[in-house]
């Protein structure tokens, strides 16, 4: 038996931004963004959409972490608007879900700390204000799901919020607001998003609609992001891929990610590496893998790609991966094979690890995470 949810009301398409006044109504709120969206006229936009519904403006910074998170809700705290307005990438989306959790009444100041840390529950009758979020980058699904990433500044180790009452209200997916969208980005994003579609499918919660939307936004972004990159201000082209994003992060919202995503993250927290490219780099080795006796598993992804084999959807993948530059990005960390080999980190995260079709261990992925590594470094420069 499959079973599919998603709550979330989604508003797709060119001018979806001027559905903002209908989707607030009355509501007060404040705005979650970045100084980039300032600097770009997309506050102004959103001031003159909404005038005085506007309570506060919080600008975030890359990759929030428990104290930022929490300096954050402090910051805000007091401000009586009804709802969270979200504009940006993933980072702002997902300080934007930790920040309503924290707005929860009577909840104590440090409780993310603990909830994050050591585990404490989520208060009975958990209420967090609604999340309007409106997507600034094509890749991070988050508009969709009910999780946030949030790091921790002590040790650099990822850890997820995850709440039904943090699925956003509302997703306003307006391919307009990423034309300005800077090419690193665009990769980082678009293999985040691809990922995210190919992790739903070698995924023990993998289901039948889940697999119909991972396929299409293979097909999509394949198909469409290198042409991206060579057309960045065609905003038909950002339009197919903000729309795959959107539909790779419904897919993975009743999956979660798997072992890609779990090897890339002391890539990112220890390296800086865009989670982009960590977590897409070793998407043919794993491909390889998880096909192997799971054939039919992977057909979606045989399909989108319109191979006849895993080996051939692997190496399609592959070529895709070095013809968008990711051999590039990955050198710019790990320049020689000696530093991956040297490389040391905990590749295996619960919750994550553990929804992948084959069962893996600390040394396995160590093998994915070297053996795709060096496939990138042996690419010509």
């Amino acid at each position: 038996m499959s079973y599919f949810h998603n709550p979330v009301r989604i508003h797709c398409g060119r001018g979806s931004l001027e559905r903002l006044p209908e989707v607030l109504g009355k509501r007060t709120c404040i705005v979650m963004t970045t100084p980039g969206m300032v600097r770009r006229g997309v506050v102004d936009r959103l001031k003159a959409l909404c005038g005085d519904k506007i309570l506060s403006l919080y600008c975030a910074e890359p990759n929030p972490t428990v104290a930022s998170t929490m300096a954050a809700a402090q910051n805000l705290h007091g401000i009586a608007a009804e709802v969270i307005l979200a504009v940006g990438g993933g980072s702002v989306l997902d300080l934007a879900k930790g920040v309503a959790a924290l707005r929860h009444p009577g909840l104590a100041e440090d409780w993310l700390s603990a909830h994050l840390r050591h585990g404490q529950s989520f208060p009975g009758l958990f209420s967090p204000p609604p999340i309007v979020a409106v997507p600034t980058t094509a890749g991070t699904g988050s508009e969709v799901t009910m999780w946030a990433t949030i790091w921790d500044e002590a040790d650099g180790k990822k850890y997820s919020i995850s709440h039904p009452a943090l699925y956003p209200q509302v997703a306003l997916v307006d391919p307009e607001l990423t034309l300005t969208v800077p090419e690193d980005t665009t990769v980082a994003t678009g293999l985040d998003a691809l990922s995210h579609a190919m992790e739903a499918v070698w995924n023990r919660n993998a289901n039948l609609v889940s697999d119909v939307l991972s396929s299409h936004a293979i097909s999509v972004i394949t198909s469409t992001l290198r042409q991206t990159l060579l057309s960045p201000s065609d905003v038909s082209l950002r339009e197919a891929m903000h729309y795959a994003s959107m539909v790779a992060g419904l897919a993975f919202s009743n999956t979660r990610t798997a072992i890609a995503h779990s090897i890339s993250y002391p890539l990112t927290g220890k390296l800086g590496m865009p989670h982009g490219i960590a977590c897409s780099f070793t998407l043919p080795e794993i491909m390889r893998i998880n096909g192997a006796g799971n054939g039919d598993r992977l057909a979606p992804i045989v399909r989108a790609l319109g191979c006849r084999s895993i080996d051939d959807a692997a190496e399609m993948t592959q070529d895709f991966l070095i013809d968008v530059g990711v051999s590039q990005y990955v050198r710019r960390y790990l320049p020689t094979e000696g530093e991956v080999a040297a490389f040391v980190g905990d590749f295996i995260t619960p919750g994550r690890a553990d929804n992948n079709i084959v069962p893996m261990t600390q040394a396995d992925a160590l093998r994915i995470f070297r053996s795709s590594a060096k496939q990138m470094l042996k690419v010509e420069a």
